[in-house]
Order: C-alpha cells, then structure tokens, then sequence
C-alpha cells in the first residue's frame, strides 16, 4: 500500500511539473534552427543523384553483406562466406551501417547515402560541445560551416567514408579536450569509441593518429622537466625536416633510405605539425593539465581506464570479426581469414550444423545476414537453433537486389 501511494504521487509529481523555458535562450534557438536545417540540407532528394563509381562499389558490397551473400574478397587475397576487411575497400564500420540502414529502411540509393548524412548531422550537432574552446559565437559559427560548407555537404551525402571519418576525428578532439579539462569518465568513452570507430573506417587514421599523437607528446613533454629543453629540441627537428624536405622535392636528391615511400612528403608534413605544435607552445597556458589528468586516472580512477579501454577493443573487435564470424582477426585490421572451402571452414560449418552454440555465435553471420537475426533472436542459444536450419542449406529469401554496378 506504501509503495502504491509512493508510486501515484511521484506519478501526480511528475505530471504537475511545470515545463521551465526560462533555460531556452537564443542560443539554443539558434542551434535548433541550424540543426533543422541540417537535416533538410542532408536528406532532401537523398537518392536524387546517380550514384559515384564509388558509392556503387560500397552499396553493393553493403547490400551483399546484408543479404548474406558469400564469397567476400578479404585481406591477403583470402576469401570468406561474410563481409571480410579489404584495405582496398577500407574499413568495416561504413559496410555495416549500411547493411542497418537497408535493415531498418529497404535497399536503395537513399539508403546507402543515410549513414554518411547522418554523421553530417551529428557534426552540427557536435559543434555545441565545441564552445569552452571557440566561445558561444564561434561554435555556432562553427555549426553553420560544419552543415553547409558546401565540401562538407557533398561528402556528407555521398556514399563513401569520408563523412563518417570526419565525425570520429571530431569526437576524439572532443573527447580528448574535454576529459583533460573536466575528468568526466563519459568524454573519455567518447575518446575511446571514436578512435575504434575511426580505426573501423579508413586507414587515414594512421595520419590522424600521427597528427594528434605528435602534438600530445609535444605537450606532456612540455609538461614534464625535459620542457627546458624544448625549444631546442623543437627547432632542431624543424630544421632537419625542413633541410630533407628541400632535397627531395625541390632538388630531387635521391635519399639512401625511404625509397618509393615519398619520404620528402612526409617528413614535410612532419615539419608542419611541429611548427605548429612549437607555435602552440607558447599561447597555452604553461599549468600542468595533461600529465596530472592520466596519472590521476591511472592511480585512482583504473575501473575509468579499463572501461574505456574495452569499449575501444570491443568496438574493434565487433567490426573487424564482422560480429566474430571471422576468428583469426589481427591487430589494426591485418586479417587472415579461412578461405572458403578450406578445412577449417568446412569443420565450423560441421559444428555449426551440429548446434554447437558457441561455434554457431561465432560462425552465424557467414550463414545469412546479420542483422535480421539480431532483430529476431535475442540470445546466443535461438541464434545457434537458427544457424541450424541455414547451416543445412536453407537461405532466407531477400528483397529485390541493387542493381549491379558497372565495373
């Protein structure tokens, strides 16, 4: 009776509340408006446009995987029965979002643009999490360019990973600024997923990781007593970048190292993040802020770390397993998959004929599309019942197909 009456009167409370719109201000009306228009700019006449060479490839590749179609191409010219990583195609995470778009909507040229035009979106939206750094002004300012820059706008309804890469690079700046200036354990996740999602999608998160990696050393070791001697260090490598960079694109002097790898490009662009890490410098506030942050992290929040850590492993995992149909995934993506008709793919068909449940977890995906199993199984013991039917030959019947891009 107690509970009952503690129920209905946090029922009368909650229904007597009065909704507060002394917080609604200009500002949030402004992001409202620009977030709305954001929406109408990335998915009005979405499938209008005739598809890229591109867009082609990736939708088709999407709608086969959805589909549960075999004889994927995978890294090192192996060959599997699912989706499969291939460097030439890039990551997994585009491939996947648009086998969920198709799940959730039907097939077709909108469809495989949703995932990109939505992260168009979600960049807008971010921007507001962007003003501790560039004031109320600036980020606004700095929503408006992110949803109608018109580059930013034709890659954000394109088929392709651009779109998506940009968001993640967006979050890691987020997640990494905002967790060294707040601590809170939800911008550190953030970090965490956007740098597996950006590891999932294109292999440009080599450079990124560079760019942002360079740039932190330079920081913590500011930070530390090497600081004193940054300044030399700084225009020391400056200058051997600079003097390499010289010989090899403008006097074209051949180097005994680095070659066919366009060492001068590199150690150009190498030049350029450390001028402008030596030049940030001397603006930030000299205060320790990053070291004591990640050893406060390490000492007394590890549970934090942990969790971070394996949403970042997690994510990988998920992606480049394709749900952990293929088993021998490597670190960064190198895979090296049964090919199909081998061995040991014809043993894992065995198992899963079988019922084996943690084979069949594991195999599922290789047998019909992922994503309608998802939807209709909730448990690894229905989803090995399910793989049963399809290891013996079954296969789900599929909506029409995309039509085949010319090669």
């Amino acid at each position: 009776m107690a509970l009952e009456s503690l129920s209905r009167s946090s029922q009368r409370a909650f229904g007597d509340r009065v909704l507060d719109l002394s917080k609604i201000n200009l500002e949030i009306i402004g992001y409202a408006v620009i977030v709305t228009l954001s929406v109408i700019a990335h998915l009005w006449g979405l499938g209008y446009m005739a598809m890229h060479h591109d867009e082609s490839i990736h939708a088709w590749t999407s709608w086969r995987f959805f589909t549960g179609q075999g004889n994927f191409t995978c890294a090192f010219g192996n060959a599997a029965d699912t989706y499969c990583y291939d460097p030439v195609y890039h990551g997994p995470s585009l491939y996947m979002f648009t086998a969920l778009a198709y799940f959730l909507f039907g097939d077709g040229d909108a469809q495989a643009r949703l995932p990109m035009a939505l992260a168009g979106i979600g960049l807008v939206a971010s921007a507001w999490m962007l003003r501790p750094y560039l004031g109320r002004r600036g980020a606004l300012i700095a929503a408006v360019l992110l949803g109608f820059s018109p580059s930013l706008l034709y890659f954000t309804r394109f088929a392709r990973h651009d779109g998506l890469m940009v968001l993640w690079e967006l979050w890691m700046v987020i997640g990494i600024f905002r967790y060294i200036d707040t601590g809170k354990p939800g911008y550190l996740y953030l970090l965490a997923a956007s740098i597996a999602l950006a590891i999932g999608t294109h292999e440009l998160y080599y450079i990124v990781f560079f760019i942002f990696g360079l740039l932190m050393l330079v920081r913590i070791i500011a930070e530390t007593t090497w600081g004193k001697y940054i300044n030399m260090v700084l225009g020391g490598l400056v200058g051997i970048c600079a003097a390499i960079g010289i010989l090899t694109m403008v006097f074209y002097v051949p180097l005994p190292v680095g070659e066919g790898l366009y060492l001068g490009e590199k150690v150009f662009l190498t030049m350029v993040v450390l001028l402008f890490a030596w030049a940030s410098s001397f603006a930030w506030d000299p205060t320790p802020v990053v070291v004591p942050r990640f050893v406060h992290l390490w000492r007394n929040e590890r549970t934090t770390l942990w969790i971070a850590l394996s949403i970042l492993v997690g994510l990988y995992l998920v992606m480049y397993t394709t749900f952990f149909a293929i088993h021998a995934a490597r670190l960064m993506g190198c895979m090296r998959v049964w090919p199909t008709g081998s061995a040991a793919s014809k043993n894992l068909h065995a198992a899963t004929s079988r019922g084996t449940t943690t084979f069949c977890c594991w195999v599922c995906t290789s047998h019909s599309a992922f994503w309608r199993r998802l939807a209709r199984r909730s448990t690894c013991i229905r989803v090995a019942f399910r793989c049963r039917g399809y290891a013996s030959g079954a296969r789900p019947s599929h909506n029409r197909p995309l039509k085949q891009p010319l090669m």
